[in-house]
């Protein structure tokens, strides 16, 4: 039973020093500004918001200014004036309610503009937000997707197969 009770100690121990997953981007301090970098580029650290992921069922009430919030569970908050982000995030780590805790980083959107001539036609677009999509990706040409109902216009310069 000894040994039992040993080795339980010994693995909730090894487990507790490997939940380090909270936060897994590294920030440094350069002339004033904190960057991360990401894919091999270096991003400005937005000082001013955290984005965080709660534990399931957890919410925020009244202990953080809370900007935005979505169904999965992310939260972004801002980070009080009078305290570094580095210190904030260090608090942030302690909170037991918080899984994982996310730098902001300001980075440079895509500009594109589609080739479609007939867009403005296309009400739609604005309403699914496509043109803030777009900000963010294009997709990529590998992926084929179609819509097909009864209104379908095989002639259409958007379906013809270009040789």
């Amino acid at each position: 039973m000894k040994k039992c009770l040993t080795f339980l100690l010994i693995l909730l121990t090894l487990k507790s020093f490997s939940q380090n997953t909270k936060i897994n981007q590294k920030i440094e301090k350069v002339n004033e500004k904190y960057i991360t970098k990401y894919n091999g580029e270096l991003y400005d650290i937005d000082t001013k918001i955290i984005t965080l992921k709660l534990q399931k069922g957890e919410n925020l009430i009244d202990e953080y200014k809370v900007v935005r919030k979505n169904k999965l569970g992310f939260v972004d908050i801002l980070v009080p004036e009078n305290i570094s982000i580095e210190n904030f995030v260090n608090i942030l780590f302690l909170d037991s309610k918080i899984e994982k805790i996310e730098y902001n980083v300001i980075g440079k959107y895509i500009d594109f503009i589609p080739n479609d001539t007939e867009r403005t036609l296309q009400w739609y677009l604005t309403n699914i937000r496509a043109y803030q999509a777009w900000d963010i990706t294009i997709g990529s040409p590998s992926v084929v997707v179609g819509v097909l109902d009864s209104g379908t216009d095989w002639s259409h310069s958007d379906l013809l197969i270009r040789a």
